[in-house]
């Protein structure tokens, strides 16, 4: 049987001949470049001089191209293309900013908590729907209310019977019993109205919004852009969780911001719709995306 070349031995265990494989390597690297080199600083600045002539001819060219390569490899090693979409205005992968919603800015569908709130007083979800309700778009279609406990939930029937029923009859609200399936685990349902444990959950506040999506984008074709979670209303917990399902770029949050005089006091009329833009993809440890 022939006698395998050392050339070969070494391309297929390196370990075997370290020496020889870097030479081979680097000849053939050389080679490569040296090709490459001819093909473009020869042959395609030959074939540009000739069908766009420059006052430098051929080395005119050839500086071009160098200095176009030279420019794509300082792109690929630095953060430039991130200042290049600051500067035109486009979102970045990651970024984070507080504006207020402009008047004319609305959703077709709305997530909120339901505060205990006073008969006599407006809640945080009742402004954050008006909002959305306003004339002349009138664009909200869906709304799902998160109640937290019985007396949480005997607030919102008393907004929708009294305080919203003029809404209701373009609005579709969901609340109350309304369950839907754990989209982590499909022996588990989540209901609209919490438990008590479930109010301190943030994970199972998160997944129960999870499963809110899921209905919104597969049953009424709503994109996840056009729905935002408010989460004004929530206990810290709540706000936790609505806040790590609102986190991906594509999804929208909102607060209700108001005013309030020397004393503490709450200034009627000053509320302000707020959009919290936070355009982060959430990762639990171990690398699975939320």
């Amino acid at each position: 049987m022939a006698k395998r070349s050392k050339i070969i031995e070494a391309l297929k265990s390196p370990e075997k001949y370290p020496g020889l494989f870097l030479f081979v390597i680097t000849i053939a690297i050389a080679v490569a470049g040296n090709g490459i080199s001819n093909l473009l600083l020869d042959n395609v600045c030959t074939f540009l001089a000739e069908k766009a002539p420059n006052p430098l001819g051929k080395a005119g060219w050839q500086i071009i191209l160098i200095l176009a390569i030279l420019l794509i490899l300082a792109l690929s090693i630095t953060n430039i293309f991130g200042y290049i979409q600051r500067l035109f205005g486009k979102r970045l992968p990651y970024s984070s900013k507080v504006k207020p919603l402009a008047p004319t800015e609305s959703c077709k569908g709305l997530i909120v908590f339901m505060s205990k709130t006073p008969p006599t007083k407006a809640s945080a979800a009742e402004t954050a729907i008006l909002h959305h309700w306003r004339k002349p778009s009138r664009t909200i279609s869906h709304c799902w209310i998160i109640c937290g406990g019985q007396e949480s939930l005997d607030c919102a029937s008393l907004m929708l019977r009294e305080r919203l029923s003029e809404q209701d009859k373009s609005i579709e609200f969901f609340w109350g019993d309304r369950t839907y399936p754990n989209p982590e685990d499909d022996q588990q349902a989540l209901s609209l109205l919490l438990t008590i444990n479930q109010i301190d959950d943030p994970n199972c506040i998160r997944q129960l919004i999870e499963a809110i999506y899921n209905e919104a984008t597969e049953k009424f074709g709503l994109t996840e852009n056009e729905i935002f979670i408010d989460y004004t209303a929530g206990t810290k917990s709540m706000t936790a969780g609505a806040i790590l399902a609102g986190a991906n770029p594509d999804r929208r949050l909102q607060y209700i911001r108001s005013q309030y005089d020397d004393k503490g006091q709450f200034i009627p009329g000053t509320e302000e719709v707020m959009e919290v833009d936070i355009s982060y993809r959430i990762q639990p440890i171990g690398g699975r995306s939320m």
